[in-house]
Formats: C-alpha cells, sequence, structure tokens
C-alpha cells in the first residue's frame, strides 16, 4: 500500500507537471501568434516574400490553432493574389474556408482584385455566404450572469431589414460543442435570445449569425474560432469556498498551496481539514 506521503508527493509532481505544461504550450502559441503578426508586417511593407516565408512557418507549426492558422492563410491567400500566383491562392482560401466558411477576409489595402478573387472561391465553396462588409451584427452582453437565472443577449444589426433571422451559439467551458439558439426579433434591426439558466458557476462562449431572407449568411458577432466570453457566477453573497473566482483568479498557485498542505499535514501525521475544497473543485490553468 502506498504510502500517504508518497500519494501526496505524486500530487505535487502531478500539479507541477501539469503547471510546466500550460507555460509551454502558452509559450508556444505565443510563438506563433509573434509570426502572423510579423507576416502581416511584411505584407503591409510589401515584402511579399519575407510574408510567405514567415507565414509559412507559422503555419507549418503543429500548436498552430485554428484561429491562428485563419489569420495566417487569410494574409497569405492575399499575398499569393497580388504576386499573380493563381493557383496557391486559391488552395490556401481553400484550406481557409474549410476552418471557416464564414471567416471575413480582412485586406489591409482593400483592393478590389483580392475582393473579387476570395468572393469567387467562396462563392463556389460556401454557397449560403453572403458577407457584407457594410453590415454589422453586435452581441450586446451583460457584464456577468448569475446562477440559477436565464441569461439575456440583444444582438443589434446596424442596417436594418439586411438580416431576417439571428442564431445564437453558446457553449460551456467543458461543453465540447455549440448549442443553437433562436433569437426572437424585437423590431427591424433588434433580436433578443434567451440563454436558459446555469446550474453552477460557469464561463459560456458565444456567437451569432446573421442570416437574410434567402438564408444566406450576411454577417457574425464573434466565430466559432474567436468566440466571444460571458462569465456566469454565484450571487455576491454566496459561501466564500463556492465563488468560481476563488479557484479561478489565483490559478495554478492555490492548486499547489493545497497540496503542499496536504503533504506536510500528512507526513506531521496531521489529517487535513475537512470541508475547504468541493468535490472536484481543485482547478488548474
Amino acid at each position: 500500500m502506498v504510502a500517504p506521503v508518497t500519494r501526496a508527493l505524486q500530487a505535487l509532481t502531478l500539479a507541477a507537471a501539469v503547471l510546466l505544461g500550460a507555460a509551454s504550450a502558452a509559450a508556444q502559441d505565443a510563438e506563433v501568434a509573434h509570426l502572423v503578426e510579423e507576416g502581416r508586417a511584411h505584407y503591409r511593407e510589401l515584402e511579399y516574400l519575407d510574408a510567405i516565408d514567415v507565414l509559412r512557418r507559422a503555419l507549418a507549426s503543429e500548436t498552430a490553432t485554428d484561429a491562428q492558422r485563419a489569420e495566417a492563410l487569410e494574409v497569405l491567400g492575399a499575398t499569393y493574389v497580388i504576386l499573380d500566383r493563381d493557383r496557391e491562392a486559391r488552395e490556401t482560401f481553400e484550406e481557409l474556408f474549410a476552418i471557416d466558411p464564414y471567416h471575413p477576409v480582412r485586406e489591409p489595402t482593400g483592393s478590389p482584385k483580392i475582393a473579387r478573387f476570395v468572393a469567387r472561391v467562396r462563392a463556389e465553396l460556401v454557397p449560403d455566404a453572403a458577407l457584407d462588409p457594410e453590415v454589422t451584427l453586435r452581441a450586446e452582453l451583460p457584464r456577468a450572469g448569475r446562477v440559477g437565472e436565464d441569461l439575456r443577449v440583444r444582438l443589434r444589426v446596424s442596417s436594418p431589414g439586411a438580416i431576417a433571422r439571428v442564431r445564437l451559439f453558446v457553449r460551456g467551458a467543458d461543453a465540447p460543442a455549440f448549442v443553437g439558439l433562436d433569437a426572437a426579433p424585437e423590431g427591424d434591426a433588434l433580436f433578443l435570445a434567451v440563454i436558459p439558466a446555469r446550474p453552477r458557476s460557469d464561463e459560456l462562449e458565444l456567437y451569432a449569425m446573421g442570416r437574410d431572407d434567402a438564408e444566406r449568411v450576411v454577417a457574425r458577432a464573434g466565430s466559432p474560432l474567436s468566440p466571444l466570453v460571458l462569465p456566469v457566477s454565484l450571487p455576491e453573497d454566496a459561501p466564500l469556498v463556492e465563488q468560481w473566482w476563488l479557484w479561478t483568479a489565483v490559478g495554478g498557485g492555490i492548486a499547489l498551496a493545497v497540496v503542499l498542505g496536504v503533504a506536510l499535514g500528512v507526513s506531521s501525521g496531521q489529517a487535513a481539514p475537512s470541508g475547504t475544497l468541493p468535490p472536484g473543485r481543485v482547478e488548474l490553468p
């Protein structure tokens, strides 16, 4: 039978490994983000071959997220169009739209040539896309939600009549997929979506899609790759031990402190105090 102190030390080692892994992942994420931004800088300076080299390095990274890949592909595709490398440009935008069919390509110069190329490729691959840069969909979120209360999200359209239907997509921190909710119209330019009450503290991710009368996507608020975030917490008078922010704000430090405390308590022959942590509530970043 494994001695209690050995189990505590094993827990400490595991916690430290998780924290080190999180730090390493954050560093790799920052490295890819730096490459994408460097590629954008070369593009702005008309250094197109340098932009291609840097963006390809970003895309070759095994740690690149889908959001980072989409940003890199957006700039890389525009670069190929400028250089009249149409085959490579098409392949790049095809890869982009495979990740996110409705990704708005934000080419900083407003080049009509690039806009036409993107529109042509997207029309072939995503027939229900009718993205209009003149139309915006804005989600008006509360600062935070409360456990046990429905959440009301208003979605405002910049051009009345441009969007006929809005659907809000929501998922909790532990949910594998988004769940869609239809928003009710409240006039020509305003829609209301109600998110059912959450039974416990959570951090919701959400985005919305607006479609016209022909069921084509005209605008979005947020996206699956870069969703909006809405925390859901207990009322302020809830017991301190149940406050979600207590566990998320201090992150891994409290987890290590707890493990150390348990290890020291066990090694000294003392029992760990009961009731200090609800089951399953030790959280690591």
